[in-house]
């Protein structure tokens, strides 16, 4: 098990079936042959002017950029959303 799927599974993140319920800062994670092959950060919501949401994330071993859901080498990629569940958090 990756990582990734360690914190999603222990931190108690959902998957966001409905898509318009995405919204800033739930995190996308890229999946190519049932693998995880990125993550992101949305940072914000599609618009009438915007195609995409905008994520925030690392590509490899350069800066962070901010960038279009699918514009980025993971394009292909099926993405799916996660939330991490409220009651989960301790204040």
């Amino acid at each position: 098990m990756s990582e990734i799927n360690k914190i999603i599974i222990e931190d108690e993140y959902i998957e966001i079936i409905n898509l318009d319920n995405v919204l800033p800062g739930d995190v996308a994670l890229y999946f190519e042959y049932g693998e995880i092959t990125h993550s992101a950060i949305v940072i914000s919501e599609p618009k009438e002017n915007l195609l995409s949401r905008k994520v925030l994330s690392k590509w490899g071993g350069g800066e962070e950029i901010i960038h279009g859901e699918r514009d980025c080498p993971y394009a292909q990629a099926t993405i799916k959303y996660f939330r991490v569940k409220l009651d989960a958090i301790e204040f």
